[in-house]
């Protein structure tokens, strides 16, 4: 038995033992954090292609399995069949999208003089009206400070405007190329699935190689059926975004619906980012249906992904919606919106873990004792 004077050496041990541990936690955040995670990112772009084409073939996989079986396809014709659909659908979209803001970017260029012109022309009547107050020169200087940092401010984005829209066409080619890998990477990915598997389970010792099999399938189910559920979610929010914005009567309204909804991919963003400027705007200018109707949508979007979310996800990853609406909240209270989609998928990769340890036990004899 141990005595008292050695319980308390070892609860000081541990006790130092975490604090040395909070302390390298706390000097790699401040000084080795922003070198990982530029070396992170650097990689993650390397790779981004091949993990959209697991995540694709992961997705993809009960459907390529579905034309095998039930319309006797070859496996290459069910995976071209479906690829080809994909390439179809996302084309589409982005051709949509990018119509929309041709026509956007058009519209603003051209009438970017006629604004500038009404900018000058409303300064220049402040301007005569305070040469009419008498004011002191310190006074004049004040309102000439306020004008000039209103004025560098429009030139500060009208210029980073200009050099974003430089950057997106310089970055079309490098973007184009990845997209092409991915494409080609997602077509070999789901024609040898089994193969590509057995490839990175292979890696592992012989004896580990079961426990291996089944982690890989548990974790696999559970990114797609997460992956799916945001598509799910997000089919929503784009309809209700569309059928609103058809009612509220704006032009381009399947477009811009779309590109709302598929914000909705973008937590941090969402399509609040559209809807609540563009009812402000509204509002303030005194469109007033249009500006408590675009209010209206945001709330409705906002209930309806907040109702719906806890089930769908919970059914997708195999968690209870009152496991997944706690996991929605403590990853809000933790990191903020991003949390509302990251709490769930942490939670089913954990119980997913436990499911895992349990079925290696069950399937996996333990080993004979050893012989003194």
């Amino acid at each position: 038995m141990q005595t008292d004077h050695e319980k308390l050496k070892e609860r000081v041990l541990k006790a130092l033992l975490v604090l040395i541990i909070l302390a390298c936690l706390i000097l790699f955040v401040y000084y080795f954090a922003p070198v990982f995670s530029k070396i992170f990112f650097f990689l993650m772009i390397l790779i981004l292609p091949f993990i959209l084409a697991w995540l694709i073939a992961i997705m993809t996989k009960p459907w390529v399995e579905f034309f095998v079986r039930r319309f006797h396809f070859s496996r290459k014709l069910s995976v071209l069949l479906i690829v080809v659909f994909l390439l179809a659908v996302f084309g589409t979209i982005l051709t949509l999208i990018i119509a929309r803001l041709i026509n956007a970017i058009s519209g603003f260029v051209a009438y970017l003089p006629q604004a500038q012109n009404g900018i000058y022309e409303y300064f220049e009547g402040i301007v005569r009206n305070i040469d009419k107050m008498n004011l002191a020169q310190s006074d004049l200087s004040s309102i000439q400070s306020g004008i000039d940092t209103i004025t560098n401010a429009i030139a500060s984005f009208a210029n980073y405007f200009t050099q974003s829209l430089i950057g997106i066409v310089q970055g079309t080619p490098t973007g184009f190329f990845m997209v092409l890998v991915t494409v080609v990477a997602t077509y070999f990915w789901c024609l040898d699935n089994e193969k590509v598997q057995n490839m990175l389970i292979n890696i592992f010792p012989k004896r580990h190689r079961e426990a291996a099999t089944i982690t890989y399938q548990n974790f696999s189910n559970v990114i797609s059926g997460f992956c799916i559920a945001q598509i799910i979610l997000v089919a929503i929010t784009t309809a209700i975004c569309i059928i609103a914005l058809f009612i509220i009567g704006v032009d381009g309204a399947f477009t811009i619906g779309l590109i709302a909804g598929l914000l909705d991919f973008i937590p941090v963003l969402g399509p609040g980012t559209i809807i609540v400027p563009w009812g402000i705007i509204a509002l303030l200018t005194g469109d007033y249906f249009t500006g408590v109707g675009m209010l209206v949508l945001f709330l409705v979007l906002t209930i309806t992904r907040n109702l719906l979310q806890p089930k769908v996800v919970g059914d997708r990853v195999g968690l209870h919606p009152l496991a997944s609406l706690a996991s929605m909240f403590i990853g809000f209270e933790i990191i903020g919106v991003l949390g509302i989609i990251i709490g769930p998928l942490v939670a089913a990769l954990i119980i997913s873990f436990f499911r895992t340890k349990k079925e290696v036990a069950d399937k996996i004899p333990p080993a004979p004792p050893r012989e003194s």
